[in-house]
């Protein structure tokens, strides 16, 4: 019974719940978009261009994310090495930055 108490009281953030949403909206329309694992809290949106819809993050809020496990720099690097560098296809998600 404690567990289940602690699963309900588990909020999920509001991000996540667009990407939910966006998930099953895309689903319904026989769409899909390539996410990027560990980072649903920074998840923005979805972007239609000429090619098939894709996935797009704040790169300050990845940036966040990161840092809980590592200092600023570290999680800059890893974000541009790791994460904005890799090429997945044409589905590979959009990374927006707000700030320089």
């Amino acid at each position: 019974m404690e567990k289940e108490m602690k699963k309900e009281m588990k909020k999920t953030h509001p991000n996540e719940q667009r990407l939910k949403e966006w998930s099953e909206y895309l689903k319904e329309s026989e769409n899909s978009v390539l996410v990027a694992d560990g980072f649903d809290e920074a998840f923005m949106g979805v972007v239609f261009e000429w090619g098939p819809p894709r996935a797009v993050y704040s790169y300050e809020k990845c940036v966040e994310v990161l840092r809980r496990d590592m200092n600023y720099e570290e999680a800059v690097e890893h974000m541009e090495f790791n994460v904005v560098d890799s090429y997945m296809g044409e589905q590979t998600p959009l990374f927006f930055r707000e700030n320089t």
